[in-house]
């Protein structure tokens, strides 16, 4: 009888369900639910139409430092393997640059660099978006036990106790190494327009400076 409203209206009660029952399994007494599932970044149109009131923050990371991450991870530095599973640069990028020049549902960009440059102003950021306390120690996550282990990256995070720059630049010297791992990057990101590129965070004259 409501049209499409009732469509929008099902599917919220169907994520209610299971984000809510997921949050009484927890032992805390929490109030907040995250979800980092990164494939959401490719159906944000249909995430902000059942959620407009929810709260989305937009990581974004240097095109190249993304793939290498992805391929070295998850594929043993095979580059064209990971390509040929899924092509994150040519599929993620427009689609987040997409959600961040046209929505509007309250959302914070948070640059990947910028965050592990200065991890507590990135926090304070992050908090004073979400209207939560900020708690400068939360940049030391290592400090506290989390329950259960996610399916995140395996390699990156559990090398450090905090936030670092190391990784920043480290896709450059591989790429250097191994020319067709350039390659591989350079060619997806040849078919994205500079303006995603640009609203991604990072400017397309100077993408490959760190070579």
């Amino acid at each position: 009888p409501n049209g499409e409203q009732d469509y929008w209206d099902a599917c919220r009660a169907y994520m209610d369900i299971l984000y809510g029952r997921m949050l009484k399994t927890a032992s805390g007494g929490e109030q907040y639910f995250l979800d980092k599932t990164p494939a959401n970044a490719l159906v944000l149109p249909f995430m902000e139409k059942v959620y407009p009131d929810a709260k989305y923050i937009v990581l974004t990371r240097h095109p190249a430092a993304i793939f290498a991450s992805y391929a070295n991870s998850f594929f043993d530095g095979d580059f064209q393997s990971a390509l040929n599973f899924n092509p994150i640069i040519s599929r993620y990028v427009p689609a987040m640059a997409s959600f961040l020049r046209q929505t509007e549902v309250p959302h914070l960009h948070v640059r990947y660099e910028d965050l592990v440059s200065d991890p507590e102003k990135a926090l304070l950021r992050i908090s004073d978006f979400l209207g939560i306390p900020y708690e400068p120690e939360a940049v030391n996550y290592k400090k506290a036990d989390v329950a259960g282990k996610g399916l995140g990256d395996p390699v990156g995070v559990a090398q450090h106790n905090r936030p670092v720059t190391a990784s920043i630049h480290k896709w450059a010297s591989e790429f250097a190494a191994d020319p067709k791992k350039f390659e591989v990057v350079a060619k997806q990101l040849s078919g994205v327009p500079d303006e995603d590129v640009i609203t991604f965070g990072y400017d397309p004259s100077t993408l490959w400076d760190p070579m």
